[in-house]
């Protein structure tokens, strides 16, 4: 519920994997709590710019996107991976 409205409060969307009907209700809950900006800050902190999936899947053929115009930050490739 936290990593929601932290998402929620940046005005990012937020798509959280439930099936249960108790945990959905739960993640509803999360759109309705109130985190304090030195609790926003700390939270944005933790990020490490590191991400699973990259979307290099969608920069092939012919297709519009390009690594750099998919993220918001610089994009540094996974050299480990290539």
């Amino acid at each position: 519920q936290i990593m929601i409205a932290w998402g929620l409060n940046r005005g990012t969307s937020v798509i959280p994997k439930s099936e249960s009907p108790e945990r959905i209700k739960q993640n509803l809950q999360g759109a309705h709590l109130n985190i304090k900006q030195e609790d926003m800050d700390a939270i944005s902190k933790l990020d490490k710019h590191y991400r699973y999936v990259d979307g290099g899947f969608l920069c092939k053929g012919d297709s519009p996107y390009t690594m750099e115009s998919l993220w918001d930050e610089d994009y540094v490739p996974d050299l480990k991976n290539e």
